[in-house]
C-alpha cells in the first residue's frame, strides 16, 4: 500500500470509529471530506485540513436529508467486458429501492478500481436520496510509464479502448439486471476522471447528461505545453517522449480533436486557481460552443483543483449544480 492509500486508510479507520463512515481524501492538499449526521439526524458534508483543523461545513442537502442513512444501500457487482476481462463496480441505491424498478444512473468514473470515483460517498448517498443510482465502475488500465498513462500518446489507443469497453459493459450489466433505465444514463468525472468523460463522449452515445470537472490531459500536447513550458518545469522526463514525435497517434486518439462528435449535454466545472486544468477546460468549452454543441461552463474564482478544499459557499454551489444538472438531464421528460 502506498503512502497516500495508507494515509487514507488510517484516516478512514479513525473517522469510522467516530461514526463518520464516508470520507474522501486529497493527501496532496492535506484535506479530508467526510459525512456526518447532526443532532437532528440531517446528513452534512464537511471538510477538515491540516491548515484549518476545525471542520468546515460544505453542504447540507436540506430537510429531505433528515434521517438519511449514514451508510446507503450498496453492493459490489462483478461482470466482464466484451473481451472477457473481469470487472467490478460498486453500486449505490436509494434506501427505498425495490428490486425490478429501473432508475436513472450516474456513473462516477476514474481510472482504476471499483472503489474509485471522485464524488464523496456521502454525496452519493444524497444523490440516491434524490432518486438516482450511482455506480463506480472499474476500468482496465494498460501498462504505463512513470504513472503518465493519460499523457503518453503510445498508451492512448489501448487505454481508450479499455475505457469505452469497461463503461459500455457496466451500463449493459445494469440494464440487464433491470436497475438502469437505458435512456437515463449520466456520467461524472473529476481530474483524470474528467478527461475520461470527454473521451467517452467522443466515442459513445449512451449518455443523456455529463459533467467533467477539471478535466486533465485531454490533449497530451496541451499537457506537455503546460507542464514543461507554461508552468516552468525544465526537467525533462526521460520516461515520456515529446508528443509530436508520435503525432499521428496524438491526432487519432486525443479527444480534443474529436470534440465535434460530442452530442451529450455537458457541464464543465473548474476552479480559477487551477491553472493547468482551467486552461484546458476553457479551451474545450470554446470549441464546443463554436461547434454549437450543448455545453455550459461554471468557473469558481479563488478555487483550486478540488471542491473539498474550496470555501463553503463555492463548494455548496458545486454540489447544487451537480444535482440540478442531472435532475434536468436525466428526468423522464428530458
Amino acid at each position: 500500500m502506498d503512502r497516500r492509500n495508507q494515509t487514507a486508510e488510517i484516516a478512514g479507520q479513525h473517522f469510522k470509529a467516530l461514526g463518520f463512515y464516508f470520507h474522501a481524501m486529497d493527501s496532496a492538499r492535506n484535506t479530508l471530506c467526510f459525512a456526518r449526521q447532526s443532532q437532528d439526524e440531517t446528513l452534512e458534508i464537511c471538510a477538515v485540513s491540516e491548515k484549518d483543523k476545525t471542520p468546515r461545513l460544505l453542504y447540507i442537502p436540506g430537510s429531505s436529508a433528515r434521517g438519511l442513512a449514514v451508510r446507503p444501500n450498496s453492493r459490489i457487482i462483478s461482470y466482464q467486458d466484451a473481451k472477457g476481462n473481469p470487472l467490478q463496480m460498486r453500486l449505490y441505491l436509494p434506501a427505498t429501492y425495490a428490486e425490478g424498478n429501473t432508475l436513472p444512473v450516474i456513473l462516477d468514473v476514474y481510472p482504476g478500481s471499483c472503489e474509485g470515483g471522485t464524488l464523496e460517498p456521502g454525496f452519493r448517498a444524497i444523490l440516491c436520496e434524490k432518486g438516482f443510482a450511482v455506480a463506480t465502475p472499474s476500468t482496465t488500465i494498460p501498462p504505463r510509464k512513470a504513472g503518465v498513462w493519460i499523457s503518453d500518446p503510445s498508451a492512448l489507443p489501448q487505454f481508450q479502448e479499455n475505457l469505452c469497453g469497461s463503461l459500455s459493459a457496466a451500463v449493459e450489466t445494469l440494464v440487464t439486471l433491470g436497475i438502469a433505465d437505458p435512456a437515463r444514463i449520466g456520467v461524472f468525472g473529476h481530474s483524470a476522471g474528467g478527461s475520461c468523460v470527454i473521451r467517452l463522449l467522443t466515442r459513445l452515445e449512451i449518455f443523456r447528461a455529463a459533467i467533467a470537472s477539471a478535466p486533465a490531459s485531454v490533449s497530451p500536447i496541451m499537457w506537455w505545453m503546460d507542464t514543461y513550458c507554461q508552468l516552468g518545469n525544465t526537467i525533462r522526463d526521460e520516461e515520456r517522449d515529446d508528443p509530436w514525435r508520435q503525432l499521428k497517434t496524438e491526432l487519432d486518439e486525443s479527444p480534443f480533436f474529436a470534440l465535434d462528435k460530442i452530442e451529450t449535454p455537458l457541464l464543465l466545472i473548474c476552479g480559477m486557481e487551477d491553472e493547468f486544468c482551467r486552461r484546458q477546460t476553457e479551451d474545450i468549452c470554446r470549441v464546443l460552443a463554436w461547434l454549437g454543441k450543448p455545453v455550459e461552463l461554471r468557473k469558481y474564482h479563488g478555487c483550486d483543483h478540488w471542491w473539498g478544499a474550496w470555501p463553503a459557499a463555492e463548494a455548496r454551489d458545486f454540489y447544487e449544480r451537480v444535482i440540478e444538472w442531472f435532475q434536468k438531464g436525466l428526468s423522464a421528460n428530458a
